[in-house]
């Protein structure tokens, strides 16, 4: 039986791309339509700019999605301008869109981070209701984006939050942490590269979950989460990045690497940053299935296989 469409807006981003791979396999009753701005059109892809409000209305009016997976943010730039733009000026245009739809309502999915929470004073798991404390662009950005989906929540639209921390695994980009180990640690196992690899501090630890059991997580919110709620995507354990290092470099078989670590780490880098589950298994039940050892095998394999 088919069911009524799901729209993931950044169908070609690393999140978009890895939802419909997930989708396609554990959810084949559903019609994946995608929206970004650099693909091929086709029956079921579509080339908008999220801002451009009549042609978001148009597609909206003529495929009538049940969930909507808003997707498209930049992990990249550090400019305030171009952050705001990707994660709050986009979610206005859509969920402003989707106001002027109403009684037309499907549920939206809004991706949250863990960037929001900044620093606690004392080490513990950050819950749903801790207040926002970020000090990076990023994070502010991704604040503002939460802030203005309760609004709209509150205004009568169906949103859930899913606020993910780190995430590992396949395909996992280069400007993330553990995408940049991956590639610059194949590229070494390739001979292509100085076994001398460069970063910053090793110290902080962070919260991981695969990328396989993200897209889990978000599928079963848009199932089961309830309207206005913000649910942690997360795994409840810290791990240091010299640890995800370590365990990368002996997943490639290195053994001879040097290692180049700052010395001052950045003041807003946060120490240790990871979430309380709680909330989010009380929904769904048990969702983590994949491990930090597998998930990180994914992730350096996947720079290896493109390096052949």
């Amino acid at each position: 039986m088919i069911k009524s469409p799901i729209l993931i807006v950044g169908i070609n981003g690393f999140l978009g791309s890895a939802l419909n791979d997930y989708l396609r396999v554990f959810y084949p009753g559903y019609v994946v339509i995608g929206i970004d701005k650099s693909l091929k059109p086709s029956r079921l892809r579509f080339r908008i700019d999220l801002n451009d409000s009549q042609k978001v209305k148009k597609l909206l009016r003529e495929q009538r999605p049940s969930y909507i997976f808003h997707l498209c943010g930049d992990t990249v730039s550090t400019d305030f301008d171009s952050l705001f733009k990707a994660h709050v000026s986009t979610t206005n245009s859509l969920l402003s869109v989707l106001i002027q739809l109403k009684p037309y309502s499907p549920r939206v999915i809004i991706p949250s981070s863990a960037a929001e929470y900044g620093s606690l004073s004392k080490s513990r798991a950050f819950v749903e209701s801790d207040p926002a404390r970020t000090a990076s662009s990023y994070g502010i950005s991704k604040a503002l984006q939460s802030e203005l989906a309760k609004i709209y929540s509150s205004a009568g639209l169906d949103i859930v939050i899913a606020r993910m921390f780190n995430i590992s695994g396949g395909g996992v980009p280069r400007s993330l942490s553990i995408g940049r180990f991956a590639y610059e640690l194949a590229l070494i196992k390739r001979k292509r590269k100085k076994p001398i690899l460069e970063t910053r501090t090793l110290r902080t630890k962070r919260d991981f979950l695969d990328i396989k059991d993200v897209c889990r997580s978000m599928m079963l919110l848009a199932l089961k989460g309830k309207t206005g709620q913000t649910y942690n995507i997360c795994s409840q354990e810290p791990v240091s990045m010299r640890t995800i290092l370590n365990k990368m470099i002996a997943i490639a078989g290195l053994s001879k690497i040097k290692i180049i670590e700052e010395k001052n780490r950045n003041p807003l880098d946060v120490l240790c940053s990871w979430g309380s589950k709680k909330k989010l298994e009380s929904l769904i039940g048990n969702f983590k299935h994949v491990s930090l050892e597998e998930s990180l095998k994914d992730s350096y394999y996947y720079y290896l296989s493109k390096l052949n």
